[in-house]
């Protein structure tokens, strides 16, 4: 509960009346109690002896416990009154009132006051705490009533207040006084045109606080003091002389003299209520904050002295104006933020507890849930903060609460999955990876309705769950797992060349036996070849070693058909004839030195091929003499195949150190041709067209002359071109060398055109005796016989020159 009082402010260099706050009701204003250090909110402790001011229960307090000082020590009470330790020597005086000429001052001397009549003493009372020239003036003179006047100069139509203290004399008797202050032209009469007086209780040695105030109707005012008591059966009554001043200033212009008008900042406050409340009562807004102090007081109930009441970070005139918020309230919108805090910080609305309108206030979107109270969609799920805690249970700072690939707002709104549940089918994938990776229905455990979760499909089964026949065999996966025990991966789980499901719907068979009757043909030959009943084994054309050769078939081709691998290769007959392509009844088919079976399954060589590698070593040797891989042409890889690392150059076809390299490729290694004097960079060294390594291998002629028979064709001619024997420079024996023959147009491997020269040719030769005898003699004719000597000679010449060049 709160209430007002009217006190006099002391101790300034002015008085002022004014209205103060006193929350607790107590006596004390709030702000005596700030002073004081009590509780402006308990009435209990306003009582405080001591403290100067008299509350409550008090009826006297100086402000100390001495004696002999004007009150008594122990604050006896005495109702209406208040003791003051203080020099009372003031002025009646706010700051920027104007001060006339003269000082229109009530001199503070014993001698400046006129006896009007009775008699007056005058005391300088130090043990009152006053300095030497404080006087008080004894109203009690003796005898008789006493009065006291003072003229002073005065403006008419000017108001004048003339406050002023009154007591006892300390050293008098007891009674009850009442002294009247007037002010009257001098020498009219009355002289009361306006006066002030109290009772005085004289039993109590404590100042009382009176005031004249007056309008002044002449240049001259008398001021006068008087005794109104009857008898003197006591002490009389004390004045003390106070300084006064004249008001002059209009500070919020509205035709009134401030000090008469009470409000001299048009603030709403009279001076006294401003001087009481601490404001400034020549400033409207006291504290800055955009309201004056009467409003604050009067209106908004706020705090004038303090810009803001609130203390929530606005000013108090920010709140009024521009932000409509309550400025005594530092959370106007109850929602756990100060409104200082929602302008300048978070950028929300200080009026509206929620101002995204998600459902959640802002201070708990703030300090308890860290999502944006500016944005009701905080993770962008499309759901808003509000629905996501009160109404999904979801996270609203996590756009998907499962981590299940899928954000709240699709699963709520489109899938119509649960958000907080990563499997809302419980089928093993989570929500996310049905819709975007599996397109199965995250709602449905088994999309393809195959009797399988989509999960156990997918992570167990491999099979696809969006379609219930995985290898179309026309069984359901569930059926072929759980019923059948097929694959369904596999059309034909027992390979017998019948569908799994034509198996059980079509030929009753047991799509898990390949011979349901046991006769000895599968059941997809007995249907689509034999023509019988894969149901009866008494019509299966048997094949009694399950090579998949018939019996018969076996027979006419000379296969036993009571042994599956009748050439004991590691290949079934059946293999070999319908896959490998190999003999059945060779167990070599390519005669390597390696039967078919280890060339498939342990070598992985070419059962028809002898020399797979293309190494010039079968397959065999490699396998079993050299242990290289027949595989490999170059099992070391030396730069040598194996075949001529073994053939030719005896090295090490697994040391790939040892191999002979061949720098310029013409089949010769490097040593040889350094041993043959040939360039091992130069494949033909002679450049007679053919490479050293022909010449040394294939033709055997000399690789370091172009002409091995000197016949006049280089070697490379005589095989490339003319077919001629490189190393018999008359290749047909005919008489003429090869070169000749081809100079002169005859062909070099025919004898018959060598000595034909266009001549007759007339040899005289004749069989028989050469003198013309019988025998191989010569004819009696010997007209030619010179031309026929140098035929027969250069024949000869010829013969012997040809063996002498291929004599050993």
């Amino acid at each position: 509960m709160s209430s007002r009082i009217w006190l006099l402010a002391l101790g300034l260099p002015n008085v002022v009346w004014a209205a103060a706050l006193d929350s607790d009701g107590g006596g004390l204003p709030d702000h005596v109690e700030s002073e004081l250090g009590t509780d402006a909110s308990d009435p209990g402790d306003d009582e405080l002896c001591g403290d100067g001011v008299v509350v409550g229960g008090e009826e006297c307090d100086d402000g100390n416990t001495d004696d002999h000082d004007g009150c008594d020590s122990l604050c006896v009470i005495s109702a209406g009154y208040t003791c003051w330790s203080r020099d009372l020597n003031l002025q009646v005086k706010n700051p920027g009132w104007e001060t006339p000429d003269g000082g229109n001052q009530i001199n503070t001397t014993p001698t400046s006051w006129t006896l009007e009549s009775g008699s007056v003493d005058h005391y300088q009372w130090t043990h009152y705490h006053y300095s030497a020239d404080n006087y008080a003036v004894d109203m009690a003179g003796s005898p008789g009533i006493g009065v006291v006047y003072q003229d002073v100069a005065t403006t008419p139509g000017e108001t004048y207040r003339f406050p002023y203290l009154q007591s006892q004399n300390p050293f008098s008797g007891s009674a009850t006084k009442t002294v009247l202050v007037s002010a009257a032209v001098p020498g009219s009469s009355p002289h009361t045109s306006a006066s002030s007086g109290s009772d005085v209780d004289l039993a109590e040695r404590c100042w009382d606080i009176f005031e004249l105030s007056f309008t002044a109707t002449s240049s001259s005012t008398r001021i006068r003091v008087q005794n109104t008591y009857t008898s003197n059966s006591g002490g009389g009554p004390v004045i003390d002389p106070l300084t006064w001043s004249v008001c002059t200033s209009d500070v919020d212009a509205n035709g009134v003299v401030d000090l008469c008008d009470g409000d001299a900042d048009g603030d709403g406050l009279d001076g006294p209520d401003e001087d009481a409340l601490g404001t400034d009562p020549a400033n409207p807004d006291g504290d800055g904050d955009g309201l004056n102090d009467g409003d604050e007081l009067n209106t908004h109930g706020t705090d004038p002295t303090d810009a803001d009441t609130d203390g929530d970070g606005l000013d108090d005139g920010e709140e009024v104006n521009t932000h409509t918020t309550d400025p005594n309230d530092a959370d106007t919108d109850g929602d756990g933020l100060d409104d200082g805090e929602e302008v300048n910080t978070h950028n929300t609305d200080p009026n509206d507890a929620d101002t995204d309108g998600d459902g959640l206030n802002d201070g708990d979107e703030l300090n308890t849930h860290n999502t944006d109270p500016n944005d009701a969609d905080s993770d962008d799920d499309g759901l808003n903060d509000g629905d996501e805690l009160n109404t999904h249970n979801t996270n609203p700072n996590d756009a998907d609460t499962d981590d299940d690939g899928l954000n709240d707002g699709d699963e709520l709104n489109t899938h119509t999955t649960d958000p907080n549940d990563a499997d809302s089918d419980d089928d093993g994938l989570n929500d996310g990876d049905e819709v975007n990776t599996h397109n199965t229905n995250p709602l449905d455990d088994d999309t393809d309705d195959d009797g399988l979760d989509d999960g156990d499909e997918l992570n167990t089964h491999t099979t696809d769950p969006t379609d219930a026949d995985s290898d179309d065999d026309g069984l359901d996966d569930g059926d072929e797992l759980n019923t059948h025990t097929t694959d369904p991966n596999d059309a034909d789980s027992d390979d017998d060349g019948l569908s799994d499901g034509d198996e059980l719907n079509t030929h009753t068979t047991d799509p898990n036996d390949a011979d349901t009757d046991d006769g000895g043909r599968s059941d997809g030959d007995e249907v689509n070849t034999d023509g019988t009943d894969p149901l009866v084994g008494a019509d299966d054309l048997s094949d009694r070693d399950g090579d998949g050769l018939t019996d018969n078939d076996e027979q006419g081709l000379g296969l036993d058909p009571d042994d599956a691998d009748t050439d004991d290769d590691g290949l079934n007959d059946g293999d070999e004839l319908n896959t490998t392509g190999t003999d059945p009844l060779d167990d070599d088919t390519d005669d390597d030195g390696l039967n078919d079976g280890d060339e498939l399954n342990t070598h992985t060589t070419d059962p028809l091929d002898a020399d797979t590698d293309d190494d010039g070593l079968s397959d065999g040797d490699e396998v079993n003499t050299h242990t290289t891989d027949p595989n490999d042409a170059d099992t070391d890889d030396g730069g040598r195949s194996d075949g001529d690392e073994v053939n030719t150059d005896a090295t090490d076809p697994l040391n790939p150190a040892d191999d002979l390299s061949d720098r310029d490729s013409d089949g010769l290694t490097d040593p040889n041709e350094q041993a043959l004097g040939t360039d091992p960079d130069d494949a033909d060294t002679d450049d007679d067209g053919l490479s050293d390594g022909d010449e040394v291998n294939t033709t055997t002629t000399d690789p370091l002359d172009t002409d091995s028979d000197d016949d006049g064709l280089s070697d490379g001619d005589e095989v490339n071109t003319h077919t001629t024997d490189p190393n018999d420079a008359d290749s047909d024996d005919g008489g003429v060398a090869d070169g000749e023959e081809v100079d002169r147009g005859s062909d070099p491997n025919d004898p018959e055109d060598d000595l034909d020269d266009g001549l007759p040719q007339e040899t005289g030769l004749t069989s028989g005796d050469p003198k013309g005898g019988g025998g191989c003699g010569c004819a009696t004719d010997t007209s030619g016989g010179a031309g026929t000597l140098a035929l027969g000679l250069l024949a000869l010449a010829t013969i012997l020159r040809r063996r002498a060049r291929t004599a050993p």
